[in-house]
């Protein structure tokens, strides 16, 4: 399995919008309603003293992700979370420089981004407890086990997709018209998906083989993460639900959690079909895993409330975010 973000924030991340209503995808499978059951409380991973967000998971049931530094600084580090203990990552820029981790693989490689002692911010790899940069720009959001990276260029003037292999970063192409687009998710098997603005519109794009052309899946699906069978998780545009597009173009919508119907969004997807995934009222959120038909709402401990998965491993962990009354996020892990 490849982890990645699946399109997953960053405190810079470009905007994205989301095409409610407009072109449907060839052919949509309607859910007749989840069958639903409940989940085990999560595991808080703990805090560096702030807000914590996770944004990837291994088979191993390791997480990295960021977590801002108590007493009201807006100063945050990456971390990886191994065996019950958080490990604050650094940053090239030391103590007081920022950094997050963005994605993980069972190699326990990690990609993400850091300051440098120059103020900038450019990504790097953490391999063998060492933080190496990659290059001078760039936002890695994917890394599979070969070490193949994904991410995006550039800034508020526009973005490009790129893949990083041994060291070289290389451009992937999009469609004339897309702006601001984004390498999110990438399989083991090397396809790549992501997105982009063509005026007004959120597309899903994906790239195979020599990556010299690119595939344009259109605006009635928003993908945000991909299996090695080809299936894409993400959001029917069309319905406002959760829901996987097979390689027949056949969009299959999973519903939603009862008193949770504004909207609902996969987030991930797992060899074997198991999806991650939030389902959202006007003002909370429930994280839920799918499958086989059945919708799991996972517990939302005492005290907190809007919980979001944003990632799931083969072994049907889910990782994800909790809000207690404070308005502090608790990075969890739902077994």
């Amino acid at each position: 399995m490849a982890h990645g973000t699946h399109a997953r924030r960053r405190l810079t991340v470009i905007g994205t919008a989301v095409a409610l209503g407009l072109a449907a995808a060839t052919g949509t499978a309607q859910a007749s309603g989840p069958r639903l059951s409940a989940s085990p409380s999560p595991i808080d991973i703990g805090s560096f003293g702030g807000s914590t967000f996770v944004n990837s998971l291994d088979n191993d049931g390791e997480a990295v992700g960021y977590s801002f530094f108590g007493g009201g600084a807006y100063h945050y580090h990456a971390f990886e979370w191994k065996e019950g203990t958080l490990h604050d990552l650094g940053s090239l820029a030391g103590p007081d420089g920022n950094s997050t981790a963005n994605a993980i693989n069972d190699a326990d490689e990690i990609v993400g981004f850091t300051d440098t002692p120059a103020g900038t911010q450019v990504p790097y790899v953490y391999r063998h407890g060492q933080m190496t940069q990659l290059g001078d720009q760039g936002d890695p959001l994917a890394i599979n086990d070969a070490g193949v990276i994904v991410g995006f260029i550039g800034g508020s003037g526009g973005t490009t997709p790129v893949l990083w292999r041994h060291g070289t970063m290389t451009p992937l192409p999009v469609p004339a018209d897309c702006l601001n687009g984004r390498a999110t998710a990438i399989t083991e098997n090397g396809t790549i998906i992501g997105d982009c603005l063509s005026p007004g519109f959120a597309r899903t794009l994906e790239w195979k083989g020599d990556y010299r052309t690119v595939r344009d899946l259109g605006t009635g699906f928003s993908g945000t993460g991909v299996n090695n069978r080809g299936l894409i998780a993400g959001t029917d545009n069309t319905t406002g639900q959760a829901a996987i597009r097979h390689l027949s173009g056949t969009i299959q919508d999973l519903g939603f959690v009862p008193g949770f119907t504004a909207s609902s969004t996969a987030r991930a997807i797992t060899d074997n079909g198991n999806v991650a995934g939030t389902s959202r009222s006007l003002g909370d959120s429930v994280a839920f895993r799918w499958c086989h038909g059945t919708m799991t709402t996972l517990a939302t401990p005492a005290g907190t409330s809007n919980a979001t998965a944003e990632t799931i491993n083969a072994h049907g962990q889910v990782a994800g975010e909790v809000r207690d009354a404070t308005y502090i996020s608790h990075a969890v892990i739902w077994p």
